[in-house]
């Protein structure tokens, strides 16, 4: 069933805690090189692990993490 819906094009699992533009700010802060995932984190209030996460995504998108 839920590869069918996946198919139907329907979003399955739960939602991201941060929407579009806000993971964009937060991968480009990182990739600037000055603060840490948990810097980031803070700055956003997300955890380190949403942070490492969204970088992933970015710079290794065959990563399923």
């Amino acid at each position: 069933g839920q590869r069918e819906a996946m198919a139907r094009g329907v979003h399955c699992g739960r939602s991201l805690s941060v929407d579009q533009a806000t993971a964009a700010a937060i991968v480009e802060t990182y990739m600037t090189g000055l603060y840490t995932l948990k810097g980031v984190g803070q700055k956003f209030g997300v955890s380190e692990s949403v942070v490492k996460r969204l970088v992933y995504k970015k710079t290794k998108p065959e990563y399923r993490g």
